[in-house]
Parts: C-alpha cells; structure tokens; sequence
C-alpha cells in the first residue's frame, strides 16, 4: 500500500491520489469506464479487468468496453474488452446485451485469433439476442485457427438455443 488518506485515515494504493482513490470506493464502475480513456496501457487494461470482474454490476460499462473494443491498438487490451463484455453480458438482460452485437461481430474479423475467440464467446453468452451477427459468426466458421472455429461453432449454436 502506499500512503494514507488524510481525510479519512485509509490507505491509498500506489499510483492513486486520496482522490482517485475515494472515487474507485463510492463507484468502481464508473471510475474504471473514466479509466478506459487513459492514454497508459496498463491503466485501460487493469480498468477492463476490474469491469470484468464486476460482471453484471457493470452494465453501464458495455457501450464504453464496445468504444474501446473496436479502437483499442493493443491487442492484449481488446482480447479483455472481449472477455469482459462475455462476462458482463451473460448476466444482464438481453437488452442491455444487444447493443455489444454489432461491436462482436466486427471483431470476429480481427488480426487477432484470441481477440476473435473471445468475441465468438461473447456472442455464444448473449445468446439469441446476438442472431444479428450469425452472418459474421458464419464466416467466422472458417477461421484458420482451430481455438476461434470451435468458439465460433459454440456461438452459434447458442444462438439456436442448444448451449
């Protein structure tokens, strides 16, 4: 831990201000989708890590992981806007998941075989509200890495409804 918040008496981690750090407390969620627009690398990632792991709680989040999805040039960082937007849309309402569709579906085209993995995942957990990308999904079929077509054919047939 780093140094201590005079106001209040806590601890503050390294690289937070008392500030910054008493933001994160009161609402995780919405520092880490301000966090997403930082211009370190580590400090996006470690903010779509957060998201992810706060799962459904962070709904709010989905438009700004799908922002950062699809302009985001560090492929580690896309692969984890993929995996969170699997985790946070498998447990929010197929509304508040639809609009994560189009964003997945344009990164099943992507130069990277993980970040298309995990966006055929995301789609398999979205389910039939993701039918919108089963032309993109069959394309995706016939990826030439062996890791995304089975992702792909795991999708689509959560998109019937048979996952």
């Amino acid at each position: 831990m780093g140094n201590e918040n005079p106001a209040t008496g806590d601890e503050v981690p390294d690289g937070y201000t008392p500030e910054e750090w008493a933001e994160y407390q009161s609402d995780p969620v919405g520092f880490c989708i301000k966090q997403l627009r930082s211009t370190d690398s580590s400090i996006r990632f470690n903010a779509v890590d957060i998201l992810r792991g706060c799962a459904g709680d962070a709904k709010a989040a989905i438009p700004a992981l799908c922002d950062l999805l699809a302009e985001e040039k560090v492929d580690t960082i896309r692969a984890q806007c993929a995996w969170a937007l699997q985790d946070i849309c498998e447990r929010v309402d197929h509304e508040s998941a639809e609009p994560a569709v189009g964003p997945l579906a344009k990164a099943l085209h992507d130069t990277n075989a993980e970040v298309r993995s995990l966006a055929a995942s995301a789609l398999g957990a979205i389910g039939k509200t993701a039918k919108a990308a089963k032309p993109d999904l069959l394309t995706a079929s016939e990826d030439p890495d062996p890791e995304v077509r089975e992702a792909v054919e795991r999708a689509l047939r959560a998109l019937q409804g048979e996952w």
